[in-house]
């Protein structure tokens, strides 16, 4: 059922709950009306006018308003206290029919207020459900509670059952809007509990109701069912509460597979609904029919059901319930694979809730419209909806970090209405004795004094806050720069410890088969020192101390080298690459080379980094006045118009697509070194064409000089070497590498070789290449590479029916929840996080493989059912079955197969064709990816406590089985 509407009629329900406590007999508006001519201004005229406001109260609000307003001018006029009580009371109620809530909160505290100076308690406990349920209307759900909760305390003490049953009716509602359902279900069990025990027969039905509707979200089904039947069975008469508790009741046997029974009880629902002439509950029923009729694949009758309810919703002008219509008939298209049609119907929800901000169902739309597209391979749309989804998503649950500052603002803007009700009570208070005008001025002079002492208080305190903050933060600027410096110099300590001896190996290794090892360990050892020295050059330049140490260099030698030190990388990333100086060879310069060569670094490593395959990185270096310009440029994927003026902030990464990672000081320090050299660094870029970045600087001339010598070649070729493909050939499965670091690359390939045949590439445009030539087994990629990444890499192999079920590890060092969530949308089938473990990366390699050999298998001998289709809920939905009842170790496959309504037999087909596992082996593989989870999270201190919390009690199989699944035991891993 639709939320709009199942809120409609919980409202609704709780105002029929109120209305029992105020309910009235049969209105006699016209003898009362003769009978008040009759009779002189006293108090017998204050209380005919008092029950002519009340009967007018359900039929014509502002009648009632009208006479309940003359009884109070009369009742203060022969202070007539019981008269004025009652006025303020049915004001306060009629104002709270007529959504005047702030009234309605002033009539019933002043009501109150006299009730409690004629200790009238019942009529206290009255008053106080309409100022809990103006709290409640007014989204101050706390105060509600509270008085709520005070009236019933009263209620208890009066012995009054039938205001008990009332309150804790509301007290259950309250809970059950906030969805905090377990708390409604106690409220409203002690409520049908007091019922049963007293006889209070007219509230069974609803309470009956209620219990069944929190049971339903509670996911209890039975429980639900067994008290929506409760309620039918009680048959009192109120055939609008009748049909939507029918209506519920066939939604559930919807729910549980039993369509025809639940097309039975709907059909009854209807034929009460077209009576009451009910439309958006007639709708919600066509809907239903809808639904069900499609699961008996009776699809025109299904068809002619959702086409009703749309037609019928259009014409209630309830935007929100029409676009609930359009995602419940987007469902049907996509159902029957009219999935044009469906996200036709998508894209309407979207419109209506996009207008009226309703952002949940925009969601949910969003991520629906990914799916349709998907279905659709078109993959470019899938994704930009998916992305929409992600940003959305994310967007509602930041809400949640704002909830403390939102419940603060909520109380001072109540305490601004209690100001406010002050002020007009005061204001009252002044009319009705007619204070003198000296009397008026100083209280009004006494208000604004208080006001404005608060105000400048507040100020004060706001000023103070602000500097305490302010002083905080300086200070925390101060203690993480000291961090960031003391931590760089206790790395530095192992980190020569480590580099130390691995040169000593690296120079008497005779071993040649650990030399690859070796310089792997020696270039990263050399990678970090670098980042070590980043961080020390910012605690230098936070804290002033950064010195120049300028020596003679020959600048053409010196750019060249630099330049051509990547040459490798370039082979590697089969990039084109030119080097140009156009000024004098033998200039010599007082350069601080060091800072020079890290300016340079930076520069070349950004346009190597974000350059596609096959284009080109340039460096081209002239004198423009008196300055020397050093231009590097590539053919990349250039940088974002509103990501260009943030690239050189410290720290900073872009949001926009594609992210390479990166550390956000590189660009950072280069700027600052540059304008230490007086220099400086400007950029141009166009997206998808490149990227030139210029470091200009003023040269100080040296009168030394330094001749230069050819001992580089500026047109450097592919090594023999270089120009092979990275290729191994053994025996068994074929593997695909796809990283684009020189290193890792390498080091990914000298972990396969000799266990498996593998390719090793760039790319992902290298990938898409092998495959189109080769019988690959299993890929293993990065997820952040320049032009094609891993993501997109997937989506072109999920596109591709030959390709699509080869097994696919993502290999990155983003860990992001998001990052997971969207690649195994995408149909990765294994993630693992840099750093990682090589014995765990081989395990997982060999999983899949083998799950790939069975499936491959099983499509051998049984061709005649190789066209078997599952939908991917299906694995989802068997997957939420099993973590349901994970610390259930006696939890079988016939339990697996009795939830998803399936044969034995029909449940191994379907899981063999789509995952490659038995059942069994399906469940344990649930159970080993959640303990896998649990032990990477250190929620429990012993291997024993995981076993025992996934459902497998036998240790010694949990151990043996998990070492097989991960390749480490999790007993070290937990330590």
């Amino acid at each position: 059922m639709s939320n709009s509407v199942i809120m409609k009629y919980i409202f609704l329900i709780k105002i029929f709950l109120v209305v029992g406590i105020l309910h009235s007999q049969n209105s006699h508006i016209d003898s009362l009306k003769i009978e008040l001519k009759n009779i002189d201004n006293d108090t017998t005229s204050i209380n005919l006018l008092n029950n002519l406001a009340y009967e007018y109260k359900n039929s014509n609000i502002d009648s009632s308003k009208f006479y309940a307003d003359r009884a109070l001018t009369n009742s203060k006029k022969l202070k007539y206290l019981p008269g004025e009580a009652r006025s303020n009371f049915i004001l306060a109620s009629a104002n709270f029919y007529s959504a005047n809530y702030d009234s309605a909160m002033i009539y019933a505290n002043e009501a109150k207020r006299i009730y409690q100076r004629l200790n009238k308690q019942k009529d206290i406990i009255r008053t106080d459900i309409i100022i809990g349920s103006t709290y409640e209307r007014l989204n101050d759900v706390n105060n509600a509670l509270k008085s709520f909760k005070n009236s019933l305390k009263y209620a208890k003490i009066v012995n009054d059952t039938k205001m008990q049953i009332n309150l804790l009716s509301n007290i259950g509602a309250v809970y059950n809007n906030r969805n905090e359902y377990e708390k409604a279900l106690k409220y409203y069990l002690d409520a049908l509990d007091l019922t049963n025990k007293t006889g209070k027969n007219p509230y069974l039905e609803v309470l009956n109701y209620n219990i069944g509707f929190v049971y339903e979200n509670l996911n209890d089904l039975d429980k639900a069912l067994n008290y929506y039947n409760n309620a039918s069975g009680l048959n009192t008469g109120n055939i609008y509460l009748s049909s939507i508790i029918l209506s519920r009741t066939g939604s559930i046997y919807e729910n549980k597979g039993q369509y025809q029974k639940a097309i039975d009880i709907e059909l009854k629902a209807l034929k009460s609904a077209k009576e009451l002439g009910a439309n958006e509950n007639i709708a919600e029923i066509y809907i239903i029919l809808g639904k069900c009729y499609t699961k008996l694949n009776q699809n025109n009758t299904a068809n002619k059901y959702f086409q009703s309810a749309l037609n019928l919703v259009k014409n209630t002008g309830d935007n929100k319930y029409l676009a609930s219509v359009y995602y419940n008939y987007s469902s049907f298209f996509n159902k029957n694979k009219n999935h044009e049609r469906a996200i036709y119907y998508l894209k309407k929800a979207v419109e209506i809730n996009d207008k009226n901000n309703y952002m949940h169902s925009l969601a949910v739309n969003y991520l629906k419209l990914a799916e349709s597209y998907k279905k659709l391979n078109n993959y470019k749309l899938s994704n930009d909806y998916y992305s929409k989804y992600i940003h959305l998503n994310d967007s509602l649950l930041a809400q949640d970090n704002i909830k403390k500052i939102y419940e603060l603002e909520s109380k001072f803007r109540l305490r601004e209405k209690e100001d406010s009700l002050a002020l007009q009570k005061a204001q009252l208070e002044i009319k009705n004795t007619k204070l003198s005008r000296q009397k008026i001025l100083n209280i009004t002079i006494s208000f604004i004094a208080v006001l404005l002492l608060t105000t400048l208080i507040l100020a004060y305190l706001n000023i103070k806050r602000r500097k305490k903050i302010n002083e905080k933060l300086k200070s925390l600027d101060k203690a993480k720069s000291r961090f960031f410096a003391n931590i760089s110099h206790e790395l530095r300590t192992p980190l020569t410890l480590i580099m130390a001896p691995l040169e000593n190996l690296i120079a008497h290794n005779t071993d040649k088969s650990k030399n690859d090892d070796l310089e792997i360990m020696k270039t990263n050892s050399e990678k970090i020192l670098t980042l070590i020295d980043e961080i020390m050059d910012i605690s230098k330049l936070e804290s002033g101390k950064l010195t120049l140490c300028n020596t003679t260099v020959n600048l053409y030698e010196l750019t060249k080298r630099i330049f051509f030190s990547f040459q490798s990388l370039a082979n590697f990333r089969q990039l084109e690459t030119y080097f140009k100086y156009e000024i004098d060879k033998n200039l010599t310069l007082e350069l601080d080379v060091d800072k020079f060569e890290k300016i340079l670094n930076n520069l070349l490593s950004n346009a190597f980094k974000y350059s596609t395959s096959g284009g080109k990185v340039s460096m081209i270096i002239r004198k423009i006045d008196e300055k020397i310009s050093i231009e590097i440029s590539d053919k990349g994927i250039g940088i974002k118009k509103d990501d260009i003026p943030k690239i050189f902030n410290r720290f900073y990464q872009s949001h926009n697509k594609p992210v390479l990672g990166g550390t956000g000081i590189g660009l950072s320090i280069a700027k600052e070194y540059a304008k230490a050299i007086n220099g400086d660094i400007t950029v141009d870029s166009i997206i998808n064409r490149g990227s030139t970045f210029t470091f200009t600087f003023i040269p100080v001339i040296s009168n030394k000089k330094i001749k230069y010598k050819e001992n580089l070649k500026e047109n450097t070729s592919l090594s023999k070497k270089d120009k092979q493909s990275n290729k191994s050939y053994t025996t068994g499965p074929n593997i695909l590498i796809v990283e684009d670091d020189i290193e890792m690359n390498k080091y990914l390939q000298s972990i396969i070789a000799g266990k498996y045949n593998f390719q090793a590439v760039p790319n992902g445009k290298k990938a898409i290449e092998v495959l189109k030539k080769e019988n690959i087994d299993l890929i293993v990629s990065d997820l952040m590479m320049p032009n094609i990444d891993g993501f997109e890499l997937k989506k072109i192999i999920q596109s591709n029916s030959s390709w699509k079920r080869i097994p696919f590890i993502m290999l990155t060092a983003r860990s992001m929840d998001e990052d997971k969530l969207k690649g195994f949308m995408l149909g990765v089938d294994d993630y693992i996080t840099k750093p990682f473990n090589v014995k765990e990366l081989l395990a997982r390699i060999k999983n899949l493989l083998i799950n790939k050999k069975n499936r491959d298998k099983w499509e051998e001998e049984n061709p005649d059912i190789n066209k078997i289709t599952v939908e991917d809920k299906f694995i989802k939905k068997a997957e939420k079955i099993i973590l349901k009842n994970i610390d259930n170790s006696d939890f079988s496959v016939n339990d697996l197969a009795n939830n998803l309504n399936y044969s034995r037999r029909q449940l191994e087909r379907v899981l063999k064709k789509h995952t490659g596992y038995t059942p069994n082996e399906f469940i344990r593989e649930i159970r080993l990816q959640k303990a896998y989870k649990l032990i990477k999270a250190r929620k429990y201190s012993t291997v024993l406590e995981v076993s025992y919390e996934v459902g497998m009690e036998n240790l010694s199989y949990f151990s043996q089985k998990f070492t097989e699944r991960f390749g480490t035991n999790p007993g070290k891993m937990l330590k």
